[in-house]
């Protein structure tokens, strides 16, 4: 081997080690000849990628869904429930680039059709798998999208011998509802929410509710329940005026969708900061955010109260002041309210002060990288309250001191998330 074909084999070695490292991926046990190998395909991968070549020929190119649970361009699940997993294979084959879906099935060592579907869509926004029909075979669940830049369309597919619609309608997210089973799918289009059953023999829309026309884009999705045992999504959201908003989409005893968040609470579950529902107090049912600005605070920070909804309106709400950009939260004391307030600090990042009525600092709070900690700890008097493999919270004392409170009781009401 000549010099300069070594001198360029060695730097494309180097420079795909250095793209490894800057994804995250780590070298292990790979040795220069291992990343000089081509890939290989796993033995099962190899076995399917063979039988689509037989039955499609070299024309075709696979297509992985951009979002969603299974973003694979061959995703393995086990449809009958016979305990063999069958391959779903999706693929453009021409030059109109359409999506086809292809599913094998495995026969004793080899691969078959099992059946095949061409779709009006050119790309795969979610894939799912979920027994709809209740009769032990699991349907393909699947958002398609389009070029145009038209509305997506959900479609649900038998998987028999001829793949055959049992749903199709247009939508922006969904989620399944397991127990049921059940989907929720939401068309920001319409502003509405469809609750999606199988019933009389066919998959149908059983009700709709509507929901926030200000809403321009869905931020979360939680499939959960009220504190009344309700099934219930949480759907958090963006308003057109870059505020954000909750509503929940309860399934009610008769098996249709409620939205009274929306119909009864109105907007009181507008906010200004990019909170989510989250389970702060790990029952596994989300708290819900509201937001009040604190005063003397021009705006700058917040009141955020988390608050269980039992069906019908929002209760119980526990106070805390949130940072949602360092992902904490400290529960407030009963004798705090209406006597501290929050100033994030204008010249230093991630610092907190906790003030009293006369402006003066009670308490500094600061997250640090643990670099950062190392170098001010204990000599600038930061206290440690928390600790994981990246952050420090600690606090230090200000120059007020007409409100106590202890490390202790720090650590008590100071949470991540």
């Amino acid at each position: 081997m000549n010099t300069k074909k070594f001198k360029k084999i060695i730097l494309s070695v180097i420079a795909l080690c250095l793209c490894m490292a800057m994804n995250g991926c780590s070298m292990g046990d790979i040795s220069i000849e291992d990343l000089m190998r081509p890939p290989q395909l796993t033995e099962s991968r190899l076995q399917v990628q063979n039988t689509i070549d037989d039955l499609l020929g070299t024309s075709y190119e696979l297509v992985a869904p951009s979002g969603g649970d299974n973003r694979n361009d061959i995703n393995l699940a086990d449809l009958d429930s016979d305990g063999q997993t069958e391959a779903i294979c999706l693929y453009t084959a021409d030059e109109t680039k359409v999506v086809s879906i292809l599913i094998l099935q495995k026969a004793d060592d080899n691969w078959k059709e099992l059946g095949r579907y061409t779709s009006d869509a050119t790309g795969v926004e979610k894939l799912s798998f979920c027994d709809m029909t209740g009769d032990g075979t699991k349907e393909l669940i699947v958002g398609w999208n389009y070029l145009t830049g038209s509305d997506r369309t959900l479609q649900i597919l038998e998987p028999r011998a001829h793949l055959r619609s049992l749903y199709k309608g247009k939508y922006t997210q969904y989620v399944l509802m397991e127990d049921g089973p059940r989907i929720v799918c939401i068309d920001l289009s319409n502003a509405s929410a469809s609750l999606l059953v199988y019933k009389d023999l066919r998959i149908t829309s059983l009700s709709s509710v509507p929901i926030d026309e200000r809403i321009v884009s869905l931020t979360q999705l939680t499939v959960s329940a009220t504190t009344a045992g309700n099934p219930a999504v949480y759907m958090d959201a963006q308003l057109e005026d870059q505020n954000y908003h909750t509503e929940i989409l309860v399934v009610n005893s008769d098996n249709y969708l409620e939205n009274k968040l929306l119909t009864g609470e109105g907007l009181g579950a507008d906010r200004p900061l990019g909170l989510r529902c989250t389970d702060i107090d790990g029952d596994g049912i989300p708290e819900v955010p509201r937001c009040t600005a604190m005063e003397d605070t021009e705006g700058a920070s917040y009141f955020t109260h988390w608050c269980k909804f039992d069906g019908s309106s929002l209760k119980e709400p526990l106070t805390t002041f949130t940072s949602s950009a360092d992902r904490f939260y400290v529960v407030y004391p009963d004798n705090w309210v209406g006597k501290v307030m929050v100033w994030q600090d204008a010249k230093v990042q991630r610092l907190y002060h906790f003030v009293n009525r006369s402006h003066e600092t009670l308490y500094s709070l600061r997250v640090f990288t643990l670099t950062e900690f190392s170098q001010v700890h204990p000599g600038d008097g930061w206290i440690s309250i928390t600790q994981n493999e990246d952050t420090v919270i600690a606090y230090r004392y200000g120059s007020a001191d007409d409100i106590t409170f202890t490390t202790a009781q720090w650590a008590e009401a100071l949470h991540t998330y």
